[in-house]
């Protein structure tokens, strides 16, 4: 399904959610397709294929109104959720990050925090949450979202 069109310069979001369990996957996909049809919403399975989504994605948007943002699981097998920050963070792209685990704790979240994640979520988590998150990156002005 593609997003509808939009005018240059308005902001837009791409939003990649990595989670090895495709429920999961398909009800972030579905919520935030509801909460805003004009984003693009795309899932992958791995650490490695989000690393390879992030890279081709990066490049939209170069007035600055794209905003990347990567949802993912915490525990997955391969490249966990706190690798794919540190790569995340190593990239030439600016990528804003939101984790969700299933095994929360305070160390976990602080860990989270420290690699640039702007939050880490319990599951299950309220879906308008991470809604209203996703809104304020998109809409943010291009010097605090991009």
């Amino acid at each position: 399904m593609s997003s509808p069109p939009r005018a240059p310069g308005l902001p837009h979001g791409t939003v990649i959610v990595v989670d090895d369990a495709e429920p999961m996957r398909e009800l972030v996909i579905t919520y935030l397709r509801r909460k805003d049809p004009s984003w693009t919403l795309v899932a992958a399975s791995t650490a490695y294929q989000a690393v390879a989504m992030v890279e081709s994605y990066a490049s939209l948007g170069p007035d600055g109104s794209e905003r990347l943002i990567v949802i993912s699981d915490v525990r997955m097998p391969g490249l966990d959720g706190f690798s794919l920050l540190r790569t995340l963070a190593s990239s030439p792209h600016h990528v804003h990050a939101i984790l969700m685990t299933g095994f929360p704790d305070e160390e976990l979240a602080a860990r989270a925090m420290n690699l640039g994640a702007l939050a880490c979520l319990a599951k299950p988590f309220d879906l308008a949450v991470l809604g209203e998150m996703v809104s304020r990156i998109v809409n943010a002005p291009a010097d605090e979202g991009a």
